[in-house]
């Protein structure tokens, strides 16, 4: 970006096309302008069964497995800056499900989907499973869990598998054995503030969904004016706004900016 911009997410905004916005909020184009910024801040979930496919298939030629990707769920829009970091989830949990999941032979789900004001966004396989014996062993090993066998729950030994630098791997491959991967899965989900559940049964394959609260995916930004540039300042990091022009008060109430962010 040229000094003449800045870049918000994975989107480079103009000095002239912020210019105009500001221009069209003090004329009262609220609705239409509102509509037209969230276009310009969203993408199609399409992309993130586009990459999985892509991953799948360069996973299943490096590492020589017969891989059937399938997908679930229909197409919506989500904000440009949760759909990058669900591509980054994405090519960890595919990669995991075809090198860890799938021995020869097998199906990859991807499924996507929301309701309860969540998104559901799910990696599953049909291969062998993970071996909860195996995975507390090698987290003892570590020191990552303390406690006995008889006291430990699927769940706990499930979030060792999103520790940074774990592996159960000897051997380091393309794919295996540097213990990077499924930490930064949970990066994404926490940055979200979401949640990952994992089910999986030995022989039957295993089940990796992660839940953000749909109220998360949506980008706040507040245009400030320095010098004579524009800047976009995230409204969480807003404690007070003193005063504003007659049309950036209009654009506050029609809710482009977290009210707290008013109210403190």
């Amino acid at each position: 970006a040229n000094a003449d911009s800045k870049s918000f997410g994975k989107i480079t905004l103009t000095a002239s096309k912020l210019e105009s916005w500001l221009s069209r909020i003090e004329s009262g184009e609220i609705v239409e302008l509102r509509k037209e910024i969230e276009s310009e801040l969203s993408e199609s979930t399409q992309v993130l069964f586009d990459h999985a496919l892509q991953v799948a298939s360069q996973a299943a030629e490096t590492l020589k497995k017969k891989i059937s990707v399938k997908f679930s769920g229909t197409h919506f829009s989500l904000s440009k800056v949760l759909i990058r970091d669900l591509v980054d989830a994405t090519t960890h949990l595919i990669r995991n499900a075809i090198d860890h999941g799938i021995e020869k032979e097998g199906t990859v789900l991807v499924s996507i989907e929301r309701h309860s004001g969540k998104l559901f966004f799910k990696v599953s396989d049909d291969g062998k499973g993970i071996d909860l014996e195996k995975i507390y062993q090698r987290a003892k090993e570590k020191k990552l869990i303390q406690k006995p066998r008889s006291e430990t729950t699927a769940d706990e030994i499930y979030r060792v598998l999103f520790s940074p630098g774990f592996s159960t791997c000897t051997e380091v491959t393309q794919y295996s054995g540097r213990g990077m991967g499924l930490d930064v899965v949970d990066v994404t989900v926490v940055r979200h503030q979401g949640s990952i559940r994992v089910h999986s049964e030995l022989g039957k394959g295993s089940h990796f969904e992660l839940q953000v609260p749909l109220r998360h995916t949506k980008v706040f930004a507040l245009p400030v004016r320095v010098g004579n540039q524009w800047v976009l300042v995230d409204t969480s990091q807003v404690e007070k706004v003193d005063s504003a022009s007659p049309g950036i008060e209009h654009y506050l109430l029609h809710g482009y900016f977290k009210a707290d962010a008013l109210e403190r």
